[in-house]
C-alpha cells in the first residue's frame, strides 16, 4: 500500500488558481500534497502558506510541508550574501562546506526547531526535511569534521581526536555508498528529534527525505517519518 504524494510550490498557489490545482490533483488521484518553497526561517509565516494548507485540508487532503534543512553546501543564486550564523559542515581536509549548517550546533538545532514549531501552527499534518545537502551523492566530502564533531567523537572514544586520526575511518565510509545512509539519517534525525525537545513541542509528525544509491548510480528517494 502506498500514497501518491505530489510536491507543489506554495509560491505558485493563490486564491485565483487554487481550484485549478484542486481539479488537477483530483484527476491525478493524488492522496497527499507537499507544499514546497517555504523559504528560509522567518519571523512570521507567510499567510499564503496558512491559506494553502487550510484550502487543501478543507477539501479532504493530507497536507505536508517539504522544508529545506541543512543547506546545499554551496551558494544558491540570490543567496550569495546570506549570513552564515551557525557552524558549517567541514570536510576531513578542513574545507568548509559553505551554506551547510552542522546539526551538531545546538543553536542551529534550536533555531530550526522553532521554525518547525511555527510551521506546525499552519495545521499541516506532516513536515518533511529535505536532503538538500545530498549526503549520499557525495564522495570525498561525506561526514563532518568540524570542531563540534571532533569534540563529540573524542568524548565518545575517550581521547583527543584530530582530522588526521579520523581520516582512515572516513575513507572506509567513502568506499561504500551503502554506509552513507546512516550518516544522513543521523544528521537529519538530530533536527527531527530536536523539534520534540522544545518547551512546547509542535503537535505534528516530522520526518526526513534522503537519497540512496541504487544499481547504476541513480538516486532513489527514501522517506523516513517520526512522530
Amino acid at each position: 500500500m502506498f500514497k501518491l504524494s505530489v510536491p507543489i510550490s506554495t509560491k505558485t498557489i493563490n486564491k485565483d488558481n487554487r481550484e485549478i490545482y484542486l481539479k488537477q490533483i483530483r484527476e491525478a488521484g493524488v492522496d497527499r500534497i507537499f507544499l514546497c518553497g517555504v523559504g528560509e526561517p522567518v519571523e512570521e509565516i507567510p499567510e499564503r502558506i496558512v491559506e494553502n494548507v487550510r484550502f487543501f485540508k478543507d477539501n479532504g487532503y493530507e497536507v505536508g510541508i517539504w522544508l529545506a534543512s541543512i543547506g546545499h553546501g554551496f551558494v544558491l543564486i540570490g543567496a550569495a550574501d546570506a549570513e552564515e550564523k551557525f557552524s558549517q559542515i567541514e570536510t576531513i581536509k578542513g574545507e568548509k562546506m559553505h551554506h551547510a549548517n552542522c546539526p551538531m550546533d545546538a543553536e542551529f538545532r534550536t533555531y530550526f526547531a522553532q521554525f518547525v514549531a511555527k510551521l506546525a501552527k499552519t495545521g499541516a499534518d506532516i513536515i518533511m526535511l529535505d536532503d538538500d545537502f545530498r549526503m549520499s551523492q557525495r564522495e570525498e566530502d561525506v561526514s563532518c569534521a568540524c570542531p563540534l564533531h571532533l569534540k563529540r567523537i573524542g568524548e565518545i572514544l575517550g581521547e583527543d581526536i584530530t582530522r588526521e586520526k579520523l581520516f582512515p575511518s572516513v575513507e572506509i565510509l567513502n568506499q561504500s555508498a551503502a554506509l552513507l545512509q546512516p550518516e544522513m539519517l543521523l544528521f537529519q534525525g538530530k533536527l527531527c528529534k530536536t523539534c520534540g525537545f522544545l518547551p512546547h513541542p509542535p503537535s505534528v509528525r516530522t520526518g526526513h527525505l534522503s537519497q540512496r544509491e541504487r544499481q547504476g548510480g541513480a538516486p532513489t528517494p527514501v522517506q523516513q517519518e517520526e512522530s
